[in-house]
C-alpha cells in the first residue's frame, strides 16, 4: 500500500530538531578540550562533521524554498543574510569580551587591527562557511537558471572545498561542503523523491544506508589527504539524504524540541565564550586535565547565555515590528 509522503513536511520535522543538534555539536566540541578517550563525548565529536552536514542541507534547502516562494528574493537577499550574520557574530564577541572584563582576563589588543583580528579568529569557521554558502547560493541563481544554477553550485562547492584544503589547511571547514548544494538540488527534486518514495520507501532507505554506512570509511581516514576531504563529503550527503528519508515517516517533535529550535543559533554561537569562561576559571583553580566538572559548567553557561540572549533578540525584534 502507497504512503502519501511529503518531502517539505519531513524537511520540516527535521528543522525542529535544529536545537538538540546544536546541543549535539556543543558537547562534540567540548570533547575536544577534554581529557578523554572512549567516552560519549568521543562519540559525539566523531559525529560532529554529519550533524553540521544536516545543517548545511537545511539551509541551502531553505533558500531554494524562500526563493520560490518569495517574488524578487534576491534583490535584498546579501545585504539581509550577510548584515544579520555580521550583527550574531559581533554580539557573540562583545558578550565574549564582557565575560573576559568581568573576570578580568586582560587582553591587549593594540588597537582596531587587533580587534578585528581577534573578532576575525574568534568567530568559529562555521559561521564564515555559512557566509560563503550564502554567496554560492546567490552567485548560482543570479549568472544561471534551472539545472544550471544547482551545476554552478555544485561547481562552486567543490572549488570552496579545494580552497580551503589545500590554501587554508582548514581540514574541519571542508568536510561538510557539499551538504548545501545537496540540500538545493533535493529541493528542485522533491517532487520526484516524493513520487519514489511513496513506492519505493523500503528500497531507497536500504540502498541510503548502505551507501551511508560505506562511505563512513572515510571518517576514520586520516585529515591531512584530499581524499578523505571528498569521502567525508560524500558521507555527509548520504547522510542527509538518509535522514529525510527517515523524517518522511517519523514524527517525534514536541513543543520542547521546537523551542530548543528557535534558541539553536545561539546555543551554537555562545559555546565559545562559556567554553573560554570555564577554562579560564579551571586554570585559575589548578589546572589540570579537563573532565565532566568542566563539560557540564561550559554546557550550564552556553545554555544561560544562548537564553538571554535569545530572549534579547526576541524583545528587540519585536520593538521593531511594533515601530
Amino acid at each position: 500500500m502507497n504512503v502519501k509522503v511529503s518531502m517539505d513536511s519531513g524537511v520540516q520535522r527535521l528543522n525542529d530538531l535544529r536545537g538538540l543538534m546544536a546541543v549535539w555539536i556543543v558537547l562534540g566540541h567540548l570533547a575536544l578540550g577534554m581529557d578523554v578517550q572512549k567516552n560519549l563525548f568521543l562519540i559525539l565529536q566523531k559525529g560532529n562533521l554529519a550533524i553540521v552536514g544536516l545543517f548545511f542541507f537545511l539551509s541551502g534547502y531553505g533558500l531554494e524554498k524562500s526563493l520560490e516562494k518569495k517574488p524578487d528574493y534576491l534583490k535584498t537577499f546579501l545585504f539581509k543574510k550577510i548584515s544579520r550574520l555580521f550583527l550574531m557574530t559581533w554580539v557573540q564577541f562583545g558578550v565574549t569580551e564582557l565575560c573576559f572584563l568581568l573576570l578580568r582576563f586582560h587582553r591587549d589588543y593594540n588597537g582596531l587591527r587587533g580587534v578585528l583580528r581577534e573578532y576575525a579568529l574568534g568567530v568559529n569557521w562555521y559561521m564564515w562557511e555559512l557566509a560563503l554558502m550564502y554567496l554560492i547560493f546567490f552567485v548560482s541563481h543570479l549568472l544561471f537558471v534551472g539545472r544550471k544554477a544547482y551545476f554552478a553550485a555544485v561547481l562552486l562547492c567543490a572549488a570552496l572545498l579545494a580552497g580551503l584544503y589545500g590554501m587554508l589547511g582548514a581540514y574541519a571547514a571542508t568536510y561538510s561542503c557539499a551538504a548545501f548544494p545537496a540540500g538545493m538540488i533535493i529541493y528542485a527534486a522533491k517532487q520526484k523523491l516524493e513520487k519514489a518514495a511513496e513506492s519505493r520507501y523500503g528500497e531507497m532507505f536500504i540502498a541510503l544506508l548502505i551507501l551511508t554506512g560505506i562511505s563512513a570509511y572515510s571518517m576514520v581516514m586520516p585529515k591531512d589527504i584530499f581524499i578523505s576531504a571528498a569521502g567525508k563529503n560524500v558521507f555527509c550527503v548520504f547522510f542527509v539524504m538518509l535522514t529525510s528519508l527517515i523524517f518522511l515517516k517519523l514524527d517525534v517533535n514536541t513543543a520542547a524540541f521546537k523551542s530548543l529550535s528557535r534558541m539553536s543559533p545561539e546555543i551554537y554561537l555562545y559555546q565559545f565564550p562559556a567554553a573560554s569562561v570555564a577554562t579560564i576559571i579551571a586554570a585559575r583553580r589548578g589546572g589540570g586535565p579537563k573532565g565532566l566538572t568542566y563539560a557540564a559548567a561550559a554546557f550550564a553557561l552556553t545554555m544561560l547565555l544562548a537564553l538571554i540572549v535569545y530572549v534579547l533578540r526576541k524583545t528587540a525584534e519585536k520593538m521593531i515590528d511594533e515601530n
